[in-house]
């Protein structure tokens, strides 16, 4: 979405102080597999993304859908179907590497023109290119798999190492001892041993076949050269120099090909070295944030009372974690839309998805039936603003039913008798004294959350996209059940500040413009059952 119509210089911006959680799931990450000259990636969506120098079979074309993993060989790809486990290949043909067999899987390997897959049940099948017995698989039962060139290796139930295939340079003849995993290239195969140190065996043009020294977490073969990353984070290669030095930072995972290496660095983003790299999707280098619904209509509601909230939901489908960073409402009408719960914090993984909760209270001042504003939310994505209508409709509160009539007052005391006279009869009785005074007022009732004591501080203006705004903070004397406030700041008769906030431990943070310090507060609360408390009026001054 693009940035819209931002308010001008001058105008009133609340920043909201939200209530966060952190989402329930595990974060999800980018999972990419570099082919022949192109990558594919599973996406934190679950959706593939293809990229390269090459698509002459559509092997860089992906299908839609959700998938769990992803295969990139020579010129075709294959991936495992996210629900049921099957198969799905795309690309070159041309030996039957397209033909994968029925059924579920848990892993996926693509060779140069042949594939493997793992089962569930530890066994594997294999399909395309028959040639020197790369479909034969031995015996056993595995847990994970690696398809090179023309041979394949894969780690058995006892972590050691089998491979079968074309042998001629050794590369599928496997060292003994136990591995954490394993990675076949086209004529050289390296293993993580179990104690995080590398071996590598098969050809050793250019040195390919002597790895580092150390304790690495990953490695990859590719035509000519070889990675690891190390236990450290940084990527080591060794081999042919020709294909370019690893970027700088850390990384969780390495893959490699033909020509070109791909990495995912430690926060989410994939990076790629090499001629095949080609140009990467941002979605696998970014955060991207898709916000829904677009936007949000309330039904009529009273002048001075707040509605039942909406939902907006926020979800991250880039490879880096996306920060909200402020939550706004814009427009002529934003004093009446707040924000009444949220699970958005300052970082949501890839994959994740935040909620926001929007309410309506319309304001009498102005008496007009159509309110609308732009819930504006202000992100490192790029573009880094996304923006969601809001609109209601504002009405007279309904006629309440008549009073009951109110009690006579009692009546007063009979005044005393007179005096008797002194030779006469006895006097008449005297008359009724006048009525007595009114009893005591009752007490008031619940005056609502209080402002006293409230002030404003400001910290030194800023100009910011070509505007001036100076952030203020007002602490209020209000209590734990108050959930969002409306302010509204006056001076000289003038209203220079309408917003609404959400109040947490007694603030509510808000943007001025420059040179208000303070003013007429009128404060109205709204507590945790959307009860309007008490509209009150006092005086304050910024420090």
């Amino acid at each position: 979405m693009g940035a819209g119509m931002r308010m001008a210089v001058g105008a009133v911006m609340v920043v909201l102080v939200l209530v966060s959680a952190a989402p329930a799931s595990a974060e999800r990450r980018v999972q990419v597999d570099a082919g022949g000259v192109f990558s594919c990636a599973v996406k934190s969506d679950s959706a593939l993304a293809c990229w390269g120098s090459s698509n002459t079979y559509g092997q860089a074309t992906p299908p839609v859908g959700s998938f769990s993993a992803v295969g990139a060989g020579g010129f075709h790809t294959c991936a495992l179907r996210s629900g049921d486990g099957s198969i799905a290949c795309w690309g070159q043909n041309a030996t039957g590497q397209l033909n994968a067999p029925a059924g579920s899987f848990t892993a996926i390997a693509a060779g140069a023109t042949h594939n493997c897959a793992l089962r569930g049940d530890g066994s594997v099948a294999c399909w395309g290119d028959s040639a020197d017995g790369r479909l034969v698989v031995p015996a056993g039962t595995f847990t994970a798999i690696s398809a090179g060139g023309a041979h394949t290796c894969a780690l058995k139930t006892d972590n050691t190492v089998a491979c079968w295939g074309l042998n001629a340079s050794g590369q599928s003849t496997a060292p003994a001892g136990t591995f954490s995993s394993v990675n076949a290239g086209h004529f050289t195969t390296c293993g993580m041993r179990s104690e995080g140190t590398l071996a590598c065996w098969g050809h050793n043009g250019n040195q390919q076949a002597t790895p580092p020294t150390g304790t690495f977490s990953d490695v990859t073969v590719g035509d000519a050269h070889s990675c690891g990353v190390r236990t450290s984070g940084r990527i080591a290669c060794w081999g042919y120099a020709g294909y370019g030095a690893p970027p700088a930072g850390t990384f969780t995972a390495v893959t490699a090909n033909f020509n070109h290496t791909c990495g995912v660095r430690s926060e989410g983003a994939v990076a790629c070295w090499g001629p095949g790299g080609g140009t990467l999707p941002v979605a696998v280098t970014q955060p991207v944030g898709v916000v829904a619904p677009g936007g949000l209509e309330f039904p009529s509601q009273p002048y001075e009372t707040a509605s039942a909230s909406q939902q907006v939901t926020v979800t991250n489908v880039g490879a880096t974690a996306l920060n909200v960073s402020g939550v706004t409402f814009d427009g002529a009408s934003a004093g009446d839309f707040f924000i009444s719960g949220s699970t958005c914090g300052e970082r949501l993984p890839g994959g994740e998805t935040c909620k926001l909760w929007v309410g309506f209270a319309p304001d009498q001042e102005g008496k007009e039936k159509e309110r609308d504003a732009t819930l504006v939310l202000d992100t490192n994505a790029t573009p880094a603003t996304y923006q969601v209508a809001v609109s209601g409709i504002a009405a007279e509160l309904p006629q309440g039913p008549p009073g009951q009539p109110g009690t006579n007052g009692t009546d007063g005391t009979d005044g005393s008798d007179g005096a008797d006279g002194s030779a006469g009869p006895p006097g008449a009785p005297g008359q009724p004294g006048p009525t007595g005074p009114a009893g005591p007022q009752g007490p008031k009732g619940d005056p609502g959350a209080g402002l006293n004591g409230a002030r404003i501080s400001c910290k030194k203006a800023k100009v910011k996209r070509g505007k001036v705004r100076v952030k203020c903070t007002l602490k209020l004397a209000v209590t734990s059940r108050v959930r969002a406030a409306r302010v509204t700041v006056t001076r000289g008769g003038r209203v220079v500040a309408r917003v609404t906030g959400f109040a947490r431990g007694g603030s509510v943070r808000i943007r001025l413009p420059a040179g208000v310090r303070g003013g007429n507060l009128r404060v109205m609360t709204i507590d945790g059952a959307g009860r309007i408390r008490t509209t009150t009026r006092t005086n304050v001054r910024g420090r």
